[in-house]
Parts: C-alpha cells; sequence; structure tokens
C-alpha cells in the first residue's frame, strides 16, 4: 500500500513540476507574432489535432530539444561543379 501511494505521490510530483516549468518558460518565453515561438495549430479540429497541438506548443518539450544535437547528413558527392 506505501509502495503504491508514493507511485502516485511521485507521479502528481512529477506532472506539477512539469506544470511549474511550462509557466515558468511561458513567462520567459511569451508567444511572439513571428518566428518560432508562434503558437502552432493542427488542422485537424479533433481530439488528436488538440492533443498534438498542446504536444507542439510544449516550452518544456521545445526547450529540452534546444539539446539536441542536430543531424549531420553524409553524402558521397564531393567536388562537384
Amino acid at each position: 500500500m506505501v509502495t503504491v501511494a508514493a507511485g502516485i505521490g511521485f507521479n502528481i510530483l512529477a506532472l506539477w513540476m512539469v506544470l511549474v516549468t511550462e509557466c515558468v518558460l511561458k513567462r520567459s518565453r511569451p508567444d511572439e507574432k513571428y518566428g518560432r515561438m508562434v503558437p502552432w495549430k493542427h488542422p485537424d479540429t479533433g481530439l488528436l489535432g488538440k492533443f498534438l497541438s498542446v504536444i507542439a506548443n510544449s516550452r518544456m518539450l521545445q526547450y529540452l530539444g534546444e539539446y539536441v544535437k542536430p543531424v549531420v547528413l553524409v553524402s558521397d558527392i564531393e567536388d562537384v561543379v
């Protein structure tokens, strides 16, 4: 019983941390009219479209994505004029 309560409490704490981080990042990175901080809206108005819009507009995921290294494309073609 204690283990289940600890697991539920940890998940609630993790959710609270994500929501607080979203609020802090939304304040430090406000929406803009142009550029990369423009709110994105999925063309589908259903439940899936709304869910994807929330994920795409997540400031925390955008912040964490800045630490991912860009993909380097490798080509065998060299010295072409």
